[in-house]
């Protein structure tokens, strides 16, 4: 009967009636088990969870095969990613018109700079944005000195952004001396990574201007450095700024939890219309859908691996996860589909197993 009961309450907390309120990998499964174990085994005197087998001794007891059953339910729905989605510019299209109905300061005007840039450079979410309020927890830094910079913090400050002006010697402007100028005046805009995940610290990637003004780097990032000095900022501290309302005093930084707010809204409200509320809404929107964007625009102008890890800041080619139930990778699939020809066997030089030598 001990282990009975036993085997509904592990079943019970399998299904998600745990302290929170949600489902548990099988390592906190277990842990919950062994709790409950070490607790009864005071008025039981014994392991409950263990099946009583009297042609044995009781070390040699095994665990219950229904409990061992649910481990295994709960191993293979635990192997079910929960990968986010990528970033679409009709959200960011989205956020454009809600910023227009306030100041050219506000949260939502400075997302959609960001997000643009990031559509090109490929952000990780720490790269620009802070994962909690600076104010309560201080800047995010990197785990380890780096001898060539003083400066730890990780996100993007103003030293890490430069911009090249639109003439025969490509003269390189500081962010302070590139908001003196026009954007028509400047070609292209350099950004730097202090600190990176794949270990090439310092490295610096251009971006030229782009013709379609909403989805340009350049013009992005001219707006993201214009309101940095219009804020009068740190010049120390992150770019990634903006003003909570009109007459505010004090500038604030963009945190995770705020940004991401906004993209999942921005998502429900672009692609998922048919949902009544926000919860309803099944997009998987996080910073890292910023990142996800950059990897498939690659893809779909039929990049090279090769582009893709020099352009996205990869040593290997785990970007590929990327390419997953996309529109991207519909259309590759759909021309494909059209024009493959399977059974036009002309210039084939292909043998079956079936076939001899």
């Amino acid at each position: 009967m001990q282990t009975a009961i036993a085997v509904i309450y592990c079943n019970y907390i399998a299904k998600g009636h745990t302290i929170y309120g949600l489902k548990v990998r099988l390592p906190t499964l277990k842990g919950y088990m062994k709790a409950m174990a070490d607790y009864t085994s005071m008025f039981c005197n014994r392991d409950v969870t263990k099946q009583p087998n009297s042609t044995q001794h009781e070390v040699c007891w095994e665990t219950h095969p229904k409990i061992l059953a649910i481990y295994k339910d709960t191993k293979e729905w635990q192997g079910i990613p929960n990968r986010q989605d990528p970033l679409s510019f009709l959200m960011i299209e989205y956020l454009q018109q809600e910023a227009a109905a306030k100041h050219e300061d506000c949260m939502e005007d400075a997302i959609v700079n960001w997000t643009t840039l990031g559509a090109s450079t490929g952000f990780r979410g720490k790269e620009w944005c802070q994962p909690k309020n600076p104010d309560d927890h201080g800047f995010e830094l990197y785990d380890k000195p780096s001898a060539k910079f003083d400066n730890r913090i990780y996100a993007l400050c103003e030293e890490d952004m430069k911009f090249i002006k639109n003439n025969r010697a490509r003269k390189v402007l500081t962010l302070r001396e590139a908001v003196k100028v026009s954007p028509r005046d400047l070609i292209a805009v350099k950004i730097r990574w202090r600190y990176q995940k794949n270990g090439n610290h310092g490295e610096e990637i251009e971006f030229q201007k782009s013709n379609d003004k909403n989805k340009c780097a350049l013009r992005a990032a001219y707006s993201i450095a214009s309101r940095f000095v219009r804020l009068k900022a740190d010049r120390k501290h992150p770019l990634a700024i903006y003003k909570k309302n009109r007459g505010s005093r004090k500038h604030s930084y963009l945190i995770r939890k705020g940004v991401e707010k906004k993209l999942q809204i921005a998502a429900w409200k672009t692609h998922y219309t048919e949902c009544e509320t926000l919860k309803e809404s099944p997009a998987k929107i996080t910073l890292h859908s910023v990142r996800i964007l950059a990897a498939v625009i690659l893809f779909a102008d039929g990049a090279t691996d090769s582009i893709l890890m020099g352009r996205l800041r990869d040593k290997s080619d785990k970007f590929r996860i990327y390419y997953r139930n996309v529109p991207a990778l519909s259309a590759v699939h759909s021309r494909a589909v059209t024009t493959a020809e399977t059974h036009d066997y002309e210039d084939c030089a292909l043998i079956s197993d079936d076939e001899d030598d």
